[in-house]
Order: structure tokens, then C-alpha cells, then sequence
């Protein structure tokens, strides 16, 4: 099973424990305005990225890391970096499921290792299943950019 280097370096699938149910704040699905049938629409792509960085920075401060930088009001995926230790920085990919979280390009991952390289951490993609609640559906698939 892969690891993820946090504190007591625990399995990944016992990172889920306490962040299934963890809902991001307001309405996620929501009555379309001007619609008087009360059809509901699934979130946007910027509330996905932000549900799925959401999800990681709980994960990573439950295991002993401080969140360094993540803005959280930026209009599209955001970086996290926090320091634990080790140092790292996680790029997050997020989708509903039953679709996939989008692999990084290949140089969208040699840009973010990169920038690892230069604050000093370990660079990381996670992939975050969502429910079309914005809860996690599974485990977080974590992998270490090398």
C-alpha cells in the first residue's frame, strides 16, 4: 500500500477516517436561479478544485502538517504547501465521481516539481473522488512527483 510521509507515516486509506463526512460550507447543490421547476445542478468545476483542496488541507492538518500557503479564493486549482515535516507541496486534482481525477500534463508536473525543487519540499499530486455532495468518496490517491 503506498505511504504518504506525514507524521507516524499512516497508511493512506486511514487518512479518510474523520474526512468522509466533511461537507464545504453553503449549499453545494443548489436550485438553478429562474428555473420554477427546481431542477438542481451539480457544482462547478472551481467548487470541485476547491472541495477537493479542502479535503487535503483537512488530511494534511490532521496528520501534524502546517498548511504553509493554499489560496483558497483563487479562481481555479490552487497549490498547497505546508510543512509537516517534510516540507511539501501538493498539487490536488478533483472530480465527481464516477469520473476520474485528471492526470497533471507532463509539464504541468515538471513545473510543480520545479517549484518544489526551489522552496526546498516534496512535490505530490492527489487525486480527490468526490461525491456530487463535495464529500470524499474514496481514498486519496497520493503520488509522489520524482
Amino acid at each position: 500500500m503506498p505511504r504518504f510521509p506525514g507524521p507516524g507515516n499512516e497508511s493512506v486509506s486511514t487518512l479518510r477516517d474523520g474526512i468522509s463526512k466533511t461537507l464545504i460550507s453553503g449549499p453545494v447543490i443548489k436550485k438553478c436561479q429562474g428555473n420554477n421547476r427546481g431542477i438542481e445542478e451539480l457544482p462547478t468545476s472551481v467548487e470541485i478544485a476547491h472541495a477537493g483542496e479542502k479535503i487535503v488541507v483537512d488530511v494534511l492538518k490532521s496528520r501534524g502538517f502546517v498548511i504553509d500557503r493554499w489560496d483558497d479564493r483563487a479562481p481555479g486549482p490552487a497549490e498547497i504547501e505546508a510543512h509537516g515535516p517534510p516540507k511539501v507541496l501538493v498539487q490536488v486534482r478533483a472530480a465527481i465521481s464516477p469520473h476520474v481525477p485528471p492526470a497533471l500534463s507532463d509539464s504541468d508536473e515538471e513545473e510543480v516539481k520545479s517549484r518544489a525543487v526551489h522552496t526546498g519540499a516534496k512535490a505530490f499530486e492527489a487525486k480527490v473522488s468526490l461525491t456530487p455532495f463535495l464529500t470524499l468518496k474514496y481514498d486519496i490517491h497520493w503520488r509522489e512527483l520524482t
